[in-house]
């Protein structure tokens, strides 16, 4: 049966529709609202956290690092310097450990950081990373970044642990420093890199690290080209060869003894510019002017002779033994104690020109200064050392001056002068008849008078020669260091029946007491024997040269009929002056 509604259920029923269908609509609006509200926070949001989010290239970022915290970093390699990184502003503000800020960042470009002292670091990071496929143009796969290996180690040299010396790696700007007590930590680029340890005073020493984590080194002295731009001014007292405001000369010891002159002063002779020497006589032992450029000498009314009063001061191992010149008696020179030195057991000489050079010396110094140091043993390898050092050197006369052969004495062409001294007297070819002293039968004879065709200095000369041997025991430990020598010198002079035998014995050592006291001991034993030194000015009977060479009569016999002529009473007999 159909079912009738009145007016008013019908509008009642039309009034709950309608307001439920406002109702979800309503809902419907308001949850689309939020909706959309929720939308409007998260973008932002967003946009707030990309106002906070920098990316910049890494050393842009260590830059303002640095600002902020004034931290000290350096970098793995100078290709990291550009790798992007990304860090947020907000964070500086709040954290004050740079570190936990820098690990963070450094994160993001796929780096770390190593702490060495106060230093950071940068270096790649260990983990692997994918490379796509397309870089790789095959299947894809992981590699490695390269991986830092960390060498550590300690320096020392004979008496200790040394700090300062620089630490690098072969190839690249890879470089450490050695702190105060000798230890070191370095980065290298591989297991197999090459270090190098050097430092002014000290030889260079390269090492391959091989894959060992740890290496420990022991430095020597440094050579002559290690040292070639410092030098020694005064006792203890070094300078940078650049900012000197004076010439400085410097010998080594190898190239004082590779042309074996058993005289030390001869043996600078053409190896120092500016610096003139001159040798007094051929003896092995002779004195040596030294005139340095720059003197101060004048000559005055007293004494004129520039040579003698511009000699420069001597020191020998710090200790300044005043100005050397020509030890003399009765016109014999007898050297002085430079010529006496061995310069097998000198370590190096340097030479200071001018007067300001010797301002540390004061007015003795005003001619310069020339510095010995002599060996010691230190600097050597640990242990003991055994050498021995052997010459032969031969002196051939030569460039003699040139004499007249063809007239006798007397004061003219006609005019015989037995024991005239003038030799431009009657021509040397038998019309002159004379009598004279035969040397072989030790009787006056008459014969006529003819050149004996030779020049008498060349004729009477002879060639020298000098056998020198040497042998020295050195040690050096933790402690401190020594050096014995002992010497011979055998020599036979250009001039006949002169000879020099000069026996040596020198020792030089250093003890360390502690690290601020240390004892020096050095002495020296010299013996020389050098009988029948000829004079090396004026005139008389021995003055022999002077005498061969302007009063010496063309007219007699040959000398080399006269070599085993000896006055009666002095047969090989060798007179000490």
């Amino acid at each position: 049966m159909r079912k009738k509604f009145s007016l008013l259920q019908l509008i009642r029923r039309s009034l709950i529709a309608f307001c439920l269908t406002w109702c979800c609509a309503y809902g419907a609006t308001a949850q689309n609202g939020d909706l959309a509200d929720a939308g409007l926070n998260e973008s932002a949001l967003k946009a707030n956290n990309s106002a906070r989010l920098k990316a910049v290239p890494l050393r842009v970022f260590m830059q303002e690092i640095q600002r902020s915290y004034g931290i000290y970093f350096s970098y793995h390699s100078d290709a990291l310097k550009e790798t992007m990184v990304i860090y947020d502003l907000s964070q500086k503000k709040v954290n004050n450990d740079p570190a936990k800020i820098l690990g963070k960042v450094l994160a993001t470009g796929g780096l770390v950081y190593q702490k060495v002292d106060k230093v950071y670091v940068i270096k790649p990071a260990v983990e692997p990373v994918i490379i796509p496929v397309s870089l790789l143009h095959s299947s894809s796969k992981q590699i490695e970044r390269p991986v830092d290996f960390v060498v550590k180690g300690n320096v020392k040299d004979n008496n200790g642990n040394v700090a300062g010396i620089t630490v690098e790696e072969k190839g690249t700007s890879r470089a450490s420093v050695t702190d105060a007590s000798g230890n070191f930590s370095i980065n290298v680029s591989s297991a197999d890199a090459i270090l190098v340890f050097s430092s002014v005073g000290y030889k260079a020493v390269e090492l391959a690290v091989g894959g060992r984590s740890v290496i420990n080194v022991t430095l020597e002295s440094g050579k002559a080209e290690e040292l070639s731009n410092v030098v020694v001014t005064a006792l203890g007292i070094s300078r940078n060869k650049k900012t000197l405001g004076y010439s400085v000369g410097e010998v080594k010891a190898e190239d004082l003894v590779k042309a074996s002159n058993i005289n030390l002063l001869k043996s600078l002779d053409g190896k120092v510019s500016g610096v003139n020497f001159t040798n007094v006589s051929s003896d092995p032992t002779s004195s040596v002017l030294v005139n340095i450029r720059g003197t101060t000498a004048l000559p005055t009314l007293g004494d004129r002779n520039v040579a003698l009063k511009g000699q420069p001061l001597y020191v020998i191992d710090g200790i300044p033994v005043g100005t050397q010149t020509v030890t003399t008696k009765d016109n014999v020179d007898f050297g002085n104690i430079l010529s006496q030195l061995n310069p097998e057991d000198i370590d190096n000489i340097t030479i200071l020109k001018g007067g300001s050079a010797g301002a540390l010396y004061g007015k003795e110094g005003g001619n310069g200064v020339i510095m010995i140091t002599t060996k010691s043993g230190k600097g050597g390898r640990k242990g003991l050392g055994v050498s021995f050092n052997h010459s032969n050197v031969w002196d051939k006369p030569f460039n003699f001056m040139p004499v007249q052969m063809e007239y006798g004495p007397g004061p003219r062409a006609d005019t015989w002068a037995l024991d005239g001294t003038d030799t431009w007297g009657p021509r040397l070819d038998g019309t002159t008849t004379s009598d004279f002293w035969n040397v072989k039968t030790q009787k006056w004879d008459n014969k006529a008078m003819y050149s004996s065709g030779e020049n008498p200095v060349e004729a009477y000369l002879q060639t020298g020669r000098t056998i020198t041997n040497n042998i020295s025991v050195q040690g050096n430990y933790d402690k401190g260091s020594f050096r014995l020598s002992l010497s011979n010198m055998d020599n036979k002079g250009v001039m006949p029946n002169t000879k020099t035998d000069q026996k040596s014995i020198s020792l030089n050592s250093e003890y360390r007491l502690t690290n601020k006291v240390k004892i020096s001991v050095s002495a020296s034993y010299i013996n020389t024997y050098s009988p029948n030194k000829a004079r090396i000015q004026g005139g008389g009977d021995d003055a022999v040269l002077n005498t061969l060479l302007y009063a010496w009569p063309t007219s007699l016999q040959p000398l080399s009929q006269m070599h085993d002529y000896w006055l009666k009473g002095f047969e090989d007999r060798l007179i000490m002056p």
